[in-house]
C-alpha cells in the first residue's frame, strides 16, 4: 500500500509483515536506504534489506507498532515507534522481540512517503 502520510508508515509495514509479503515491505523502502540489523551492523540497500525482511516474513509471525512521534520536515519526516513481534525461530520454538525504532523517511517525487533510515533498535 502507497504511504501518502508519514504516520500511516508503521500500519503499511505492519500489514505488509502480518500478510507475509516481502515484496509489500520492500516497497517500503527507498532504493538506497540504510537499515541497522540487531548486530548494530549498517546494510544499504533494497536487495541487503530483502534478506532480513525475508527472514522476518519466514518466522510467520505477527507484529504490533504504536508510533510514539511522527516529525515532519518538508520531505523527511523522522519517526520513533514502540513494537513487539513474536513468531517462530528457526529452531521451531517461540520467539519474541520488542523494541523502540528510529527512522527517518523521505517523500519521494510520486508522493509515497518510504524508508530512508531504518533502525528497529534505535530508540532505546
Amino acid at each position: 500500500m502507497p504511504v501518502t502520510i508519514p504516520n500511516d508508515m508503521s500500519r503499511a509495514f505492519v500489514e505488509a509483515l502480518n500478510a507475509g509479503s516481502v515484496e509489500a515491505l520492500l516497497e517500503l523502502y527507498e532504493p538506497n536506504v540504510k537499515y541497522v540489523i540487531r548486530s548494530g551492523k549498517i546494510i544499504e540497500g533494497r536487495a541487503a534489506v530483502r534478506e532480513t525482511l525475508e527472514r522476518l516474513v519466514a518466522a510467520k509471525g505477527t507484529i504490533q507498532i504504536d508510533n510514539t512521534y511522527c516529525l515532519i520536515s518538508d520531505n523527511i519526516a523522522l519517526v520513533r515507534a514502540q513494537w513487539s513481534f513474536t513468531g517462530i525461530g528457526q529452531d521451531r520454538k517461540p520467539i519474541e522481540s520488542r523494541g523502540n525504532s528510529a527512522e527517518v523517511l523521505q517523500r519521494g517525487a510520486d508522493g509515497r512517503w518510504r524508508y530512508l533510515i531504518d533502525h528497529p533498535f534505535g530508540a532505546g
